[in-house]
């Protein structure tokens, strides 16, 4: 099943990494909306692929599930034999690809600490070696921690931060790094925090493989070790990149953290001996079930039709502004609790000279946001330019302390 996925992810790849190219310096605007409808239809492709294999997979291995549990046992030892003098040739083998490795070690560490180059900006990243400015992010992270090392600068206070202490001309909310990122935000308190959770979580992983190991069932150690495999890919990742800022793989991340790795096998056995059997569930819960995921879909596809209909108006408003009008309108009434489209109708509207439009957007904004600065600022500018001088000061005195407050650094 690993390898059906990797297959998968391999043949949708080159699709994916052409968005990143796109987006580079390189790219043009005009190729961004077709790379991505090409990723989309790749991965979508390749996931129904992958999973109908590993639908139709599953059954015949559960069947077989008692057979590899008692007269495989050789097997894999033969297979751990082979997995290891495969890393051995694959480690050999870079050795002599990458030629000395004090040298690339050397031109690693000086393209990591010097930040973009134009080499590293063209081709992809992921094969344009390690310049970045991540070298900048840490430093900035870690002079904040100790600046601020029991409690740090707050959460979600490193940007404001790294506006007044960076190098680069980036604006990254967050240093890349788990780590990192606990200590600069929340200081010692929230890096023992965090630590004593994720290391509770792996010695809780290392008592399950050992106990299952115990019960010479092969199959179940091999389940256990696998289901360490999403949180650790999640902790290495977030160590070095802001994987920690994508939901839904931190959530996959931690739940299998704490559903698989920490439920043990007898706690399993409990919790399904005190189930109810599918003939007990009461009539109500079958429908109430199919009523949340129903409302779930149906929120999925009106977020959904809602970004589509703004990423619409951004490529029709300079010819066509009427209708990106109309579809920031659309969009406004699917997505009712965020003020995207508002602002984005109204900065249209400025820049087209239509200041009451503008006026009406700016404040419709407001009315989902109040603390919105710019729409506060744009606001204000519109006031004054209509002739209302004492309005217009106030709004723009407000734009100042909103813009203020979300640069605070926080509590010292």
């Amino acid at each position: 099943m690993l390898a059906a996925v990797a297959a998968g992810a391999g043949v949708a790849a080159p699709a994916l990494l052409h968005v990143a190219n796109v987006l580079g310096p390189a790219g043009h605007a005009s190729e961004i909306r077709p790379a991505v409808h090409t990723a989309v239809a790749w991965l979508v492709a390749t996931a129904a692929v992958v999973g109908s294999l590993v639908a139709a997979t599953v059954p015949v291995l559960e069947r077989r599930a008692g057979v590899i549990a008692t007269g495989y046992r050789p097997q894999l030892r033969r297979l751990r034999g082979v997995a290891l003098v495969l890393v051995v040739l694959a480690i050999l083998a870079g050795l002599i690809a990458v030629g000395s490795p004090a040298h690339r070690l050397s031109q690693a560490w000086h393209s990591f600490t010097h930040g973009y180059t134009a080499s590293a900006q063209s081709g992809s990243r992921l094969t344009s070696g390690l310049g970045s400015n991540r070298y900048d992010f840490y430093r900035v992270a870690w002079n904040g921690f100790t600046a601020h090392p029991a409690g740090g600068v707050g959460a979600d206070n490193f940007q404001a931060l790294y506006l007044r202490s960076g190098t680069s001309a980036e604006t990254p909310r967050y240093p890349h790094s788990i780590e990192l990122r606990t200590l600069v935000q929340t200081g010692l308190v929230g890096a023992l925090l965090l630590g004593g959770a994720l290391l509770a979580a792996l010695l809780a992983a290392g008592r399950a493989i050992r106990r299952r190991g115990r019960q010479a069932d092969p199959t179940r150690t091999l389940i256990a070790a696998a289901a360490v495999m999403p949180f650790a890919y999640w902790l290495i990742h977030g160590s070095f990149d802001w994987f920690l800022g994508v939901r839904g793989a931190g959530r996959a991340g931690v739940r299998d953290a704490g559903d698989r790795l920490l439920a043990g096998g007898q706690a399993t056995r409990r919790c399904r001996a005190a189930a109810p059997r599918a003939g007990n569930r009461r009539p109500g819960t079958n429908a109430a079930t199919a009523a949340a995921l129903a409302a779930s879909l149906v929120l999925f596809a009106t977020l959904w039709l809602s970004q589509r209909a703004i990423n619409d108006a951004v490529h029709t408003w300079t010819t066509r502004p009427a209708v990106a009008y109309a579809e920031l309108q659309r969009a406004a009434r699917l997505e009712p609790l965020s003020d995207q489209a508002q602002l984005l109708a109204g900065t249209i509207a400025s820049r087209e000279g239509d200041y009451a439009r503008a006026k009406t957007q700016f404040a419709a904004a407001l009315a989902r946001s109040p603390d919105d600065a710019y729409a506060t600022l744009e606001l204000g500018a519109l006031t004054s330019a209509t002739g209302h001088p004492a309005q217009a000061a106030r709004l723009l005195q407000r734009a100042v302390n909103l813009a203020r407050a979300s640069r605070s650094p926080g509590p010292p």
